[in-house]
Formats: C-alpha cells, structure tokens, sequence
C-alpha cells in the first residue's frame, strides 16, 4: 500500500483578504507558518521517505517546515500539482466575484476539468511511484483532483493546512481517502 498526506499550504495574507490567488506566488503568513508548524506534528508519525511541493513559495515554504518535523530532505518541485490558474481573477475578492459568478465560471481561468485531470494524473504518479510521501500544493487542485480520483464531485474544500490521506492498495480496488487534519470524519 502507497499513502500520500496530501496538505494545502498554510494561510498568506491573501487567504486571510479572500482574495482568488491561483498562480500568483504569495507568501505564508506568521499564522500560515504556525498552521504548518501544527500539520508537521499531526505528521510526526507518518512515514514519509519523500517531500513533494507545487513549484509556488507557499506550497515550498509548508513543505520544508513540515520536512524539517518529519526529517525529510528537500522537497520535490511538481510542476503539475500547481494551483488553479485564475487569469484576470487572481487577486479578486472570492465573494464579489461569486457575487458576479454565481455558476464559478471565471472568463479567462484555467478550466476546472483540466485542473482535476492535472491534479488526478499527478496524484496517480505519484502513488504508482510507491513510496509514501508528504505532498503540500493547493487548495482547488486537491479538491478536484480528489473529487476524480474518488468519484466523489462533491469532494470537500480545504482550509489552510489542511491534510488528507490518499491511499492506494495497488490490487485495482477504489483508492481511499481520509480526512486527519479538517473536516471531522468525513470519509470521501
């Protein structure tokens, strides 16, 4: 069996501001630290022997304190595993936006589709790859890609910090996820 933790990075000031990041590379706050911090020792025991991060300072910044916890090396750069682009919306307020976009349909952003067939492609590299390991990238991505890979659309947001198990037993059966740190027992 393969288990990745799978971790939205810590809060930024515009977690905080909700306001629609995406790509655009803002760093964790002193509240995002300390969330990161606290995910490293709900991890303390966790297996990992591999350290993978979104390419985005936020994404890193999580890994490597939760790496240093968990005494993992470096962590990997993923490219695939970057967040939702956004376009003209990254930086925009979620609610007025929402308030506009009821439908979240954003002119101009990546399409959710190909983010959870990013997302998913990468999760599964990354559990075929069989070896346990800490994965910290975004919020929109883990979301949908979670949602493809356990046909559930409805697959639950992260907050900040956020960490789920992905578990595959490599014998063909459904792939499990479980919640350890966020939603209480929700089983996706």
């Amino acid at each position: 069996m393969t288990t990745l933790a799978l971790v939205r990075h810590g809060r930024t000031e515009w977690n905080a501001l909700n306001r629609f990041q995406g790509q655009v590379d803002i760093p964790l706050d002193d509240e995002g630290r300390a969330q990161a911090a606290r995910t490293a020792e709900a991890l303390a025991s966790f297996p990992a022997t591999r350290l993978v991060a979104s390419p985005l300072g936020r994404a890193q910044e999580t890994a490597r304190i939760i790496g240093a916890r968990l005494e993992l090396p470096e962590p990997e750069i993923v490219p695939e595993v970057i967040e939702r682009g956004y376009g003209p919306f990254e930086g925009a307020s979620v609610f007025e936006t929402l308030a506009t976009h009821p439908d979240h349909y954003y002119p101009g952003a990546e399409p959710e589709e190909a983010v959870a067939e990013r997302g998913a492609k990468a999760l599964r590299t990354l559990l075929a790859d069989e070896r346990d390991a800490v994965v910290v990238t975004h919020g929109t991505l883990l979301r949908l890609a979670l949602g493809t890979l356990t046909d559930n659309p409805h697959f639950h947001r992260f907050g900040n910090a956020d960490v789920v198990l992905l578990s595959d037993d490599h014998d063909g059966s459904p792939l499990r996820a479980e919640w350890i740190v966020g939603p209480t027992s929700i089983d996706a």
